[in-house]
C-alpha cells in the first residue's frame, strides 16, 4: 500500500477538526449551558450538539481556536434567543420591511425552512 503524503495531512487535518469539534460542544456543555439553562434556546443548543457543519463553522470564523469559537457561540446564541430567531415567520416580520428591500426572502434551508434576508444599512457622512 502507498501512501500518498497529501492524503496523509488531509486526513490529519480533518482529524484535528474533528477534534476540535468535540471539544468545542464538550466545553460548551460544561462551561456555558450547565451555568444557566435558560441563556440560550434550547433548539440551538441542541443544533450545536448534533450538527457537525455548524459546530465547525465557528471554529472555521474564529481560527480554529476553540477559546475564541466558544465566546462566539456564547454571543451568538445569547442574540439569537434575545430577538427569538428561532420563532421569527414571514408573518412576523413587518410588511413595510418587504416592500422596501429590507428584509427578502430567498430559498430554503436543509430542514425546508424559508431563508430570510435581513439587509442593513448604516448612514454615512459624505463631506
Amino acid at each position: 500500500v502507498t501512501l500518498n503524503m497529501a492524503d496523509a495531512g488531509t486526513r490529519e487535518s480533518d482529524l484535528e477538526i474533528a477534534k476540535k469539534v468535540e471539544e468545542t460542544r464538550q466545553r460548551f456543555k460544561t462551561e456555558h449551558v450547565q451555568d444557566s439553562t435558560d441563556k440560550y434556546d434550547a433548539r440551538d443548543v441542541e443544533r450545536l450538539q448534533k450538527d457537525d457543519l455548524l459546530a465547525e463553522s465557528y471554529l472555521t470564523w474564529r481560527h480554529y481556536i476553540v477559546d475564541d469559537a466558544l465566546k462566539m457561540i456564547d454571543e451568538s446564541f445569547q442574540w439569537r434567543k434575545e430577538f427569538q430567531v428561532n420563532d421569527l415567520t414571514e408573518s412576523s416580520i413587518p410588511k413595510w420591511m418587504f416592500e422596501t428591500g429590507a428584509v427578502y426572502l430567498h430559498g430554503y434551508d436543509k430542514e425546508g425552512n424559508k431563508l430570510c434576508t435581513l439587509l442593513f444599512f448604516y448612514p454615512c457622512l459624505v463631506l
